[in-house]
């Protein structure tokens, strides 16, 4: 069974109305919001009204926020008032009380004149989010909001009692970064009984020419209504895999939509208010387990009539439990005579329909006293929960839970069941659900990459089945292979404790949500260099603070020394010649070494006694010999039959005797037959860094001989560029630059700068 969105529950409205010799108890309406995209309005605009419905003070301040660690790409850019609603009349424009917070994580509006009284409702406000990075897109991320309204001092603003709150989330999908794919077409009707009923036909025009064999489809307003099971219809050879109360899922495994065809028949029912005037939904097309397309259809008209007219209006939604228990959710809301009366429950009847499986446990609703209701039919395919007293009935307007398991010898497969629930001997409501048990939890995943210097990166990611959050992380290595070593960090800033019990790091605040990474880095010291070590990762539940995975990775990359760049430098003379400097940054000797011209050949090559050479090809082999750390050597070569236009790329190789090799290319100007492009003496190019080590940021100075383009760049130490520090023509003299390290994580790096055909290589150490 898919996992739903986690959206906020449809607001449930009680109703008190007496019933035949039973009084239910009216229940207070809490406040409510209404969100929806702002019509013609810029990316990531919504529009919201606010509904006072509970107690007797008024309202006059109204707050939105969200958790920037949750979501730190995501920012309020703009809070206002929609021209000629009714905020706008009401003075919630005036003065200097609203706006976004500093950082962006809020919006605010407050009325220093008129308020929001019990029983009012007051819109239109509108507000704006957007990337704090923008090269980053944020389309089809969902955005929890928190909402919260006060009554402030008039002259001030500032708050004197909460009132209300709660959370809604935006959906910025119907404004995609990408080019639109398969598509979907909506209709609506409104079916006997009032309800709307929406039509969707799916059109297959994706560029991947990937079939279509799962749908998904979610309200994009959580307060347009609420699903019902009983009404959501498949088309012909497609199954309804699950139903929750804001999304419907569908599946097949024989009438996929081919592309270049479409599909009707996606039918989906809903309980929804009178006042419902149209409605997007957010659909998702899937091949396999992959997600090809995500959008929203545009707003479909619709205009459910005021009240019901049959017995059908009660909805049961089945969530599980783990494995093959269940709880099924049943909402007294059915209308019985032109919708003014709402009768109790008092018994709910649940019939498998599939072969084969049988009822093995119940328990019977915690939300009455377990004595009053009773439960039959344990291992038969009818399931009758009853109770035969008045004061545990299940009054209208609520939703309580009857939790059940199934027998199923086929894990798996999808269950049907028929349900029914009765006031007294009259069947007030009936539905068709279906639901399958879920196999055995699956573990997170990880991922480790070995950085050198033996440092370790490891990705974590929140992939287990049921969702819960991640509070905490174990890692652990045999003590015959060595210890885990400092420093340590995450990208979450986590807390870390290391004991016997191995590297812990656990959650200060924010604890790691379903389907999000982050990344942990360690050292270790090895007890043998270079050997795969086994890596034992324990995570826990926020909640109960459970194992979730516990597995082991056996073969890690060993301990590695760090990558290092040497530098080569060139000196180009006549016919070609070049005369070749290696530096060793590295912390061992370099034994060889490669000389290879793209575009040309090696013809001669002078060399320092001990040293050896051999032209292979196109390139040139130095050997026998070493070249020390923290030392230099030259070495003269002969460039002929080049072949491109200048300038050529000249590659120079270096081998340590431990270690990984460094690499260098340099683009040379000469021709062979002995004309050489006139080049200048070559002055040297100097950098400084300072300091180093560093924390967050450092001042580099360099300093150029002659005009020309520099190009310096950070590297780790797998020599992946982590910032472009320098990348521009530069006058001769002397240049400073500011290096923010801030985001990078502790560990060895490279500058590396690259000037006149000379390259330049330095180590730089961040400390956090």
């Amino acid at each position: 069974m898919k996992t739903a969105r986690s959206i906020l529950p449809f607001l449930l409205l009680s109703i008190g109305l007496f019933a035949p010799g039973r009084f239910i108890q009216a229940q207070s309406k809490p406040d409510s919001v209404y969100i929806k995209p702002e019509p013609g309005a810029q990316n990531y605009t919504w529009e919201f009204s606010y509904s006072h419905r509970s107690g007797t003070t008024a309202v006059n301040q109204i707050v939105l926020w969200f958790d920037t660690v949750q979501y730190p790409n995501v920012r309020f850019v703009y809070a206002g008032i929609v021209p000629g609603s009714t905020a706008a009349g009401q003075d919630w424009a005036s003065g200097s009380n609203g706006g976004v917070s500093n950082n962006g994580d809020s919006a605010y509006w407050c009325n220093e004149v008129s308020y929001i009284a019990t029983g009012v409702t007051d819109s239109w406000f509108d507000f704006q989010l957007a990337p704090l990075n923008v090269n980053i897109p944020i389309d089809d991320s969902a955005v929890v909001i928190h909402w919260f309204v006060n009554f402030a001092s008039s002259n001030t603003c500032q708050r004197i009692s909460n009132i209300s709150s709660g959370e809604f989330e935006v959906i910025p999908t119907e404004w995609q970064s990408y080019p639109k794919l398969d598509t979907v077409t909506g209709t609506a009707t409104v079916l006997a009984d009032c309800d709307p009923m929406f039509h969707f036909t799916v059109f297959n025009r994706n560029s991947l020419l990937a079939p279509i064999d799962h749908m998904v489809f979610s309200l994009m307003n959580p307060f347009a209504g609420i699903m019902r099971p009983s009404e959501i219809i498949p088309p012909s050879g497609w199954t309804v895999d699950s139903v929750t109360e804001l999304s419907a899922y569908f599946e097949t495994s024989s009438n996929t939509i081919q592309p270049g065809h479409n599909l009707g028949g996606f039918n989906i029912g809903l309980r929804a208010p009178s006042t419902l005037i149209s409605l997007p939904f957010v659909w998702s097309a899937l091949s396999g387990s992959a997600i090809i397309e995500r959008d929203t259809t545009a707003l479909i008209s619709v205009t459910p009539c005021n009240g019901s007219t049959n017995f059908s209006d009660d909805t049961l939604r089945v969530t599980n439990n783990l494995g093959c228990g269940f709880n099924f959710n049943l909402e007294n809301s059915h209308s019985g005579d032109g919708h003014l009366t709402v009768s109790p429950i008092d018994t709910l009847v649940l019939q498998i329909t599939t072969p084969g499986v049988t009822w093995s446990s119940a328990t019977a609703p915690s939300e009455a006293p377990q004595f009053c209701w009773s439960y039959a039919g344990l291992n038969t395919q009818t399931l009758t929960f009853q109770t035969p007293t008045a004061s545990c009935d299940q009054p209208s307007g609520l939703t309580w839970k009857y939790g059940a398991s199934i027998d199923d010898t086929n894990p798996g497969e999808l269950v049907t069941i028929q349900w029914s629930d009765y006031f007294g001997s009259v069947e007030v409501s009936s539905g068709t659900d279906t639901f399958r048990c879920v196999p055995k939890p699956t573990p997170d995943s990880i991922f480790v990459d070995a950085l050198g210097n033996c440092g370790y990166r490891v990705r974590v990611k929140n992939a287990h089945m049921p969702t819960s959050s991640i509070h905490s992380v174990l890692f652990t290595m045999p003590a015959s292979d060595g210890t885990i070593a400092p420093p340590f960090s995450s990208n979450f800033n986590w807390t870390s404790s290391l004991g016997n019990g191995g590297l812990k790091f656990t959650a200060g605040g924010t604890d790691l949500a379903p389907g999000t990474i982050d990344t942990f880095y360690f050292s270790t010291n090895p007890k043998q260099t270079n050997t795969p070590w086994p890596l034992t990762f324990i995570d826990y539940e926020a909640v109960t603070n459970n194992t979730i995975t516990d597995d082991t990775l056996k073969n890690v990359p060993g301990c590695t020394p760090p990558v290092v760049m040497d530098s080569v430098t060139h000196v180009i003379s006549s016919n070609c010649t070049d005369l070749i400097t290696i530096f060793n940054h590295g912390v061992s000797p370099i034994d060889s070494f490669i000389v290879a011209p793209m575009g040309g050949k090696v013809e001669s090559a002078i060399i320092a006694i001990p040293w050896k050479d051999t032209i292979q090809g196109d390139s040139a082999i130095f050997y026998s010999s070493t070249i020390e750390p923290e030392s230099s050597r030259a070495f003269t070569v002969t460039y002929g039959e080049i072949n491109s236009l200048p300038p050529f790329r000249v590659e120079v190789r270096t081998f340590h005797t431990s270690g990984a090799p460094s690499t260098n290319d340099t683009n040379l100007v000469c021709a062979s037959g002995g004309v050489v492009s006139p080049q200048s003496p070559i002055a040297p190019i100097t950098l400084s860094i300072a300091p180093n080590p560093l924390r967050d940021r450092t001042d580099i100075t360099l300093t150029t001989g002659t005009i020309d383009r520099v190009q310096m760049v950070l590297l780790n130490v797998l020599g992946q560029t982590e910032q472009t520090v320098v990348n521009q023509m530069l006058t001769a003299g002397e240049h400073t630059y500011t290096l923010d390290a801030s985001t990078l994580p502790a560990g060895t790096y490279y500058l590396r700068l690259e000037a006149g055909g000379q390259v330049l290589t330095k180590k730089l150490v961040i400390e956090k």
